[in-house]
């Protein structure tokens, strides 16, 4: 049970992994963490808001990892690390080590869409269209994956989940041209690249969160606790 301790040095692609399957790894789902902390801090937005914004002297709009751990364990002591790292990913800024991995992720994705010859892109992008009835380019994830499996797209849906939370908007939807584009290993290719499958043993290692995450952008965590801040 040791190596649990440091589950968060697990590497990027098992924390997608795990996000994937929110299901069955609840410490990887975003939205039961946000609602865990709502719940914990009902009442107390005011007082959440300033502590991350006095932790911001400079107005950047962002903290460093290890500020929103501190900041976090003052609202919910029991949090875990985890935890903390599945939020931090989620509202954190781009970094390269960020490009790098989403490259190896969709490079895996394209490879189980290559093997099995699919190549039906056109015909998913038309019925995402169908559905958009607001032309916004933006769809909710379930209707995503609901179509991807009428479609009988060959790709677990672990690596779907995994691939649409790149293409996610501050709201949660997914930019379907984006997706699309992105699995298009006819027109996009994704050169190959070697991953290590996931393992649930102690041999667990890679980047420390410092080094995978580094500033986080607080506001819009804020926003999905409290809801939009209004002006009196």
């Amino acid at each position: 049970a040791e190596y649990m301790g440091n589950l968060i040095d697990a590497d990027e692609y098992a924390f997608r992994y795990m996000e994937g399957h929110a299901n069955e790894f609840s410490k990887a789902n975003v939205d039961a963490i946000v609602a865990s902390i709502r719940q914990k801090a009902s009442g107390k937005s005011d007082e959440v808001r300033s502590f991350f914004m006095r932790n911001d002297p400079n107005g950047s709009g962002t903290i460093q990892y290890e500020q929103l751990g501190a900041l976090l364990r003052q609202v919910i002591p029991s949090i875990s690390d985890h935890e903390i790292m599945t939020l931090a990913r989620m509202f954190s800024e781009r970094t390269q080590e960020d490009c790098v991995d989403t490259r190896k992720l969709l490079a895996i994705a394209q490879e189980q869409l290559r093997k099995r010859n699919y190549e039906g892109f056109a015909k998913l992008i038309e019925s995402f269209q169908m559905e958009d009835k607001a032309r916004s380019g933006l769809l909710d994830p379930d209707t995503i994956r609901n179509i991807v499996q009428a479609h009988r797209v060959p790709l677990p849906d672990d690596l779907l989940r995994s691939v649409m939370a790149t293409c996610q908007s501050e709201t949660g939807q997914v930019a379907y041209n984006e997706l699309v584009q992105q699995l298009n290993w006819r027109d996009n290719p994704v050169d190959p690249m070697q991953y290590q499958p996931i393992s649930q043993d102690e041999t667990w290692a890679g980047n420390k969160p410092s080094d995978v995450v580094k500033n986080i952008q607080y506001q819009p965590l804020l926003d999905d606790i409290f809801g939009k801040a209004c002006a009196n």
